[in-house]
């Protein structure tokens, strides 16, 4: 399956055109190990299983094979550069043992479909609901029945979030701009309340 990211110009991709990826370690026969020690050896490969949101087919690199694929996209705009950055931190998290975080809401825990479709959606690499959002139209056909009240069910949920937060940026700006109000006015009779004083004393000495 040829990658998206691979066929739209660096100037129009934007997040939700960036591949899953994943990692897993797999046993495999260290050679020069065997070959020395006469018995066979393993040793611990690191994979990157790279998918796109709703898709069914894998790419599968060795890690190292992977960071250099990225670099050379990355120099041929094929990539984001924070994407590879994307990766390279999430790769660091495995190594640790870290659980990885999401770039969005999980779908895992979204109240507004069943444990069922979550499963689903999550078994298509379908991990957020802004993943959802931007379903492409081969991922609403691996979907199946009901991707399209899917998709526009997570698009809504997104626009009332965003308009919701965007209504709170706007009441703090306001309670700021308020409290800034508030202290100029004070600061302003506490200056009207000491030339007051002043105009008193002089005329207290004038008597």
């Amino acid at each position: 399956m040829p990658l998206t990211a691979d066929v739209i110009a660096s100037s129009q991709l934007t997040s939700k055109d960036m591949p899953h990826v994943r990692y897993e370690t797999t046993p495999v026969e260290d050679v020069p190990r065997t070959k020395a020690d006469g018995v066979m050896r393993f040793k611990n490969q690191d994979y990157a299983v790279e998918t796109m949101p709703g898709g069914k087919a894998t790419n599968i690199f060795k890690i190292e094979n992977f960071f250099e694929r990225k670099a050379e996209e990355l120099k041929s705009g094929r990539i984001l550069p924070e994407w590879l950055t994307h990766w390279q931190s999430t790769y660091e998290l495995y190594k640790k043992g870290q659980e990885i975080p999401l770039d969005g809401t999980p779908i895992r825990g979204w109240k507004l479909i069943t444990g069922a479709q979550q499963e689903e959606l999550i078994r298509l690499n379908i991990m957020t609901v802004e993943a959802l959002a931007h379903l492409t139209d081969e991922g609403m056909r691996n979907v199946g029945m009901g991707a399209l009240t899917l998709k526009r069910k997570a698009q809504a949920w997104i626009a009332q979030n965003e308009s919701h937060e965007a209504g709170a940026i706007k009441l703090n700006t306001l309670q700021r701009e308020n409290d800034t109000l508030k202290e100029t006015v004070a600061a302003m009779e506490e200056k009207l309340e000491a030339l007051a004083k002043q105009v008193e004393q002089k005329k207290g000495k004038a008597s």
